[in-house]
């Protein structure tokens, strides 16, 4: 019995570090063509699966609420592959992989431990990759130039000469989410730090996302670390005055800057959409502010009005003929309503609502420093999530869709050992 357990703690330890490692570089499998002509993410996600269900068989599914809520949405989205579209099957293998592992997941908190500390380091490894690119331009060109394919590297050249800096990745996208991720765990954690580390290391990952001139992630990050504090805060005053105190010098940070920042380089962009918006924009500006997303969400809302109830298709979106925009929609929400319908939406924000309830029920309930850490990143990551719906496409990216699973697994562990959590004084992390 005890060789059985430490096998599959094992295995459990092995497929989640494959899936960190794959998440955080699933940019260069997506950039890159390996076999040429041939897409290896569907075959890679179906190797995930694979290796969940064998966790599955081992341990024996343990059906639990954590799981079972996101039934009826991966239902649907199954049924609508059947029946309709054999399209989006690579997203919709995601999340079944999510699903097979939530209902098996057993790991201890040594596991994620080690997972988190993974975390850590290719985050701060990523935000100087982009600092790194922003300073010695000409150097990390050469370099990027072996780890992209032709296509890659002139979208990554072009990014480059407008001043958005993608460091080590295909986009800069793709590794700000981590960059946003890496924000959250260094500021949950920052008290296991001195003062100094926490300011250059806080510093550090906001000049990285600053020269991205991701817009979005920049305020969610912002948002999300503000809204964690204040519910896991018991001095919602005191905090409340900090994060208020910390704005402001932000505020002052960008508008001594403004008057020097380029608008059309990343920094630039980021001062020049909130300038905007505290000055109070008109709709053109605002369009402008989105990148054009406000006739993309016009767009998904007509689809949607004409297919109301079932939606034109899982994944069919950008196959309709009702649709003209050749981009997605940049926003998941309007996604699902434009594909599957009110149900659709509904059965997609039901997991994600009661979710944020039970972790938020989580931190009344923890009194261990170590443990309380780890809810406040998980909150953090959903309410991130949760915002970047509105103008991304973290359903259909496996980086973002991951690290929202990935804290889903946190807090499901959490969850089972909440009824002796108090009585245990886990190791700090």
């Amino acid at each position: 019995m005890m060789n059985k357990s430490i096998n599959l703690y094992r295995i459990e330890k092995s497929f989640l570090s494959s899936l960190i490692i794959y998440s955080l570089f699933s940019w260069y499998i997506d950039a890159n063509n390996i076999i040429p002509d041939y897409n290896l993410t569907p075959y890679v996600l179906v190797f995930f699966l694979l290796y969940a269900m064998i966790i599955g068989f081992l341990s024996k599914f343990v059906f639990n609420r954590f799981a079972l809520v996101w039934l009826p949405f991966i239902t649907l989205i199954m049924m609508n592959i059947l029946l309709r579209y054999r399209l989006g099957i690579s997203t919709a293998l995601q999340l079944v992989i999510g699903f097979i592992f939530l209902l098996t997941i057993s790991a201890n908190m040594l596991t994620i431990k080690k997972s988190i500390n993974i975390l850590k380091v290719i985050s701060i490894f990523f935000a100087i990759t982009v600092i790194f690119h922003y300073l010695f331009p000409s150097i990390h060109m050469i370099f990027i130039k072996y780890l992209l394919n032709p296509e890659s590297y002139r979208i990554v050249e072009s990014l480059m000469n407008r001043g958005f800096y993608a460091g080590l990745s295909s986009q800069t996208g793709h590794i700000a989410a981590y960059l946003s991720i890496g924000i959250g765990l260094f500021f949950v954690f920052a008290n296991k730090f001195n003062k100094r580390r926490v300011i250059f290391i806080g510093t550090i990952f906001v000049i990285a996302l600053l020269l991205t001139g991701k817009r979005a992630h920049f305020l969610f990050s912002i948002v999300a670390f503000a809204i964690t504090m204040l519910i896991s805060s018991k001095q919602k005053v005191n905090t409340a005055m900090k994060i208020l105190f910390l704005t402001i010098i932000i505020a002052g940070v960008l508008t001594i800057m403004g008057p020097y920042l380029n608008p059309l380089t990343g920094v630039g962009r980021v001062y020049d959409s909130f300038a905007k918006i505290l000055m109070g924009s008109k709709i053109d500006d605002v369009n402008d502010i989105t990148s054009g997303r406000l006739d993309l969400f016009q767009e998904a809302w007509l689809v949607f009005k004409q297919n109301i109830w079932n939606g034109i298709g899982w994944g069919y979106y950008g196959f309709s003929e009702e649709v003209v925009s050749e981009y997605t929609v940049h926003n998941v929400y309007l996604n699902i309503l434009a594909e599957l319908g009110i149900p659709g939406l509904i059965f997609y924000l039901i997991p994600l609502l009661w979710l944020i309830k039970q972790n938020i029920k989580l931190l009344k309930i923890y009194k261990n420093t170590s443990q309380l850490n780890l809810l406040k990143f998980t909150l953090y990551c959903q309410i991130f999530y949760l915002l970047y719906n509105f103008t991304g496409n973290p359903l259909y990216n496996f980086n973002y869709l991951f690290l929202y699973l990935y804290s889903i697994f946190i807090l499901f562990k959490l969850y089972k050992n909440r009824n002796i959590a108090s009585s245990i004084n886990l190791k700090a992390y």
